[in-house]
């Protein structure tokens, strides 16, 4: 049976050095376990990949997947034929997700490296990415209120860093901004607000309307649609409900969807969207 694949984001799978065996034969599965307490032997990520690199002579790859914390570090060679070929074509900047095995390489006993061997790479939508962010976010700090007791005396997890990591993933992404304190200001004087008379006869507010947030990743140069089904035969942690779905459009659009996009961005004309409490008590 094939493993469900997690979703992580590369600052803590970076930071993952703890890997454990459920069996004790050579062919039983290894998992890499993360400072929140993820169990992974397969990973799904999302985010622009920024550099391939050809290794030799061999058809051989190595590639840097970037998201909002970090960069996740891929290899593809002979055994991983598919995604090598992918790489060798791609494009960078381009947005991708990949599914792929967990890996854990020690040079010495100081040094931890992780990877990503890939099963599959697709190129995907900045949305399908914003996505991923945003559902990574809800599992990170779900992880984060139920971390075992054996993980937590391995790593001696600092909560406060990957809520700050997490919090700061989804600023950059649709702009949801941690409350700041107020300060003491000076009063100023308050200047009457610009309206005009609408055709129905009411008034309507003439202020600049709030400015979405920037992308963090330079726009890639094309986006292409997936080879594929990005879901296919694997199997993801808790798939996004279709509800979620309409709820990541409004969020990510600054609750403004544009009447001219593209006809495979589809509308949403159903009833309520369900709100999500990302927040940590």
């Amino acid at each position: 049976m094939r493993e469900v694949a997690k979703r992580v984001f590369a600052k803590e799978y970076a930071d993952s050095n703890l890997v454990v065996r459920d069996g004790n034969t050579e062919y039983a599965p290894s998992y890499v376990i993360t400072p929140t307490g993820a169990k992974c032997n397969r990973l799904y990520v999302s985010g622009v990949i920024t550099e391939i690199e050809k290794m030799g002579d061999d058809e051989s790859y190595r590639a840097r997947i970037s998201d909002p914390t970090g960069q996740f570090l891929v290899f593809a060679g002979e055994y991983q034929p598919e995604a090598a070929r992918f790489l060798a074509e791609a494009e960078t900047p381009s947005f991708v997700t990949i599914y792929g095995k967990t890996n854990v390489y020690r040079p010495d006993e100081e040094t931890v490296i992780t990877s990503i061997r890939p099963e599959s790479i697709n190129y995907c939508k900045e949305i399908d990415r914003d996505r991923w962010i945003v559902k990574t976010a809800k599992q990170t700090l779900k992880r984060l209120q139920n971390i075992d007791q054996k993980t937590k005396q391995h790593y001696n997890t600092n909560t406060e860093k990957y809520q700050k990591m997490t919090q700061k993933a989804l600023e950059i992404t649709i702009g949801i901004e941690q409350p700041k304190k107020e300060t003491a200001q000076p009063q100023q004087e308050t200047k009457p607000q610009k309206t005009e008379p609408h055709t129905s006869g009411e008034a309507i507010d003439l202020e600049e309307p709030d400015k979405e947030p920037e992308d963090f990743f330079n726009q890639p140069k094309k986006t292409e649609e997936p080879s594929g089904d990005l879901a296919g035969s694997n199997e993801i942690e808790d798939e996004l409900e279709e509800s979620e779905d309409d709820f990541l459009e409004e969020i990510i659009s600054g609750g403004k969807k544009d009447d001219k996009k593209k006809d495979d961005d589809k509308k949403d004309e159903s009833g309520d969207i369900e709100e999500w409490d990302l927040s940590v008590d």
